[in-house]
């Protein structure tokens, strides 16, 4: 099953990543809310004003180092090129996630704002469909048309 030592710890870290530290965070946050509950009451806040960014963070280091272990591995297989295979589908769902997503991105504020939409959402949308739009470029231009 594992064919070096990194293997193994590195097989060892991801299953106490994904099995035991929500556990571990659990329990430490339940024994500081016991015993110092104000500064879990100013940890909490920011937490919730840095939280999504340090999560984001971490979640692209974890994917970039999985990407760069996969791609080793296969390279060392013998893999060095992948093939994408777009429907109509993919394209029509591409579509869909594009300009619903900017949608979206406008519906929210509009919504949950008493101001409604102002100049940033806008920005945000624009930055958004950009964006996305890119991406789907990237892909569909590799295809030999």
């Amino acid at each position: 099953m594992y064919s070096s030592t990194s293997d193994k710890v590195f097989g060892f870290i991801m299953n106490l990543l994904t099995k035991y530290l929500v556990w571990l965070i659990v329990a430490v946050v339940v024994l500081a809310y016991f015993f110092y509950p104000d500064f879990m009451m100013t940890a909490g806040k920011i937490i919730l004003f840095w939280g999504p960014a340090i999560v984001l963070v971490g979640a692209l280091i974890l994917a970039i180092f999985r990407t760069k272990r996969k791609a080793k591995r296969d390279q060392e297989q013998g893999f060095t090129q992948y093939d994408i295979v777009i429907t109509k589908w993919t394209l029509y769902g591409a579509d869909l996630l594009i300009y619903g997503g900017s949608l979206l991105v406008l519906l929210v504020p509009f919504v949950v704002s008493e101001k409604g939409v102002g100049v940033t959402d806008l920005i945000q949308t624009l930055i958004y469909f950009m964006f996305a739009h890119w991406i789907k470029q990237l892909f569909t231009n590799k295809i030999q048309k």
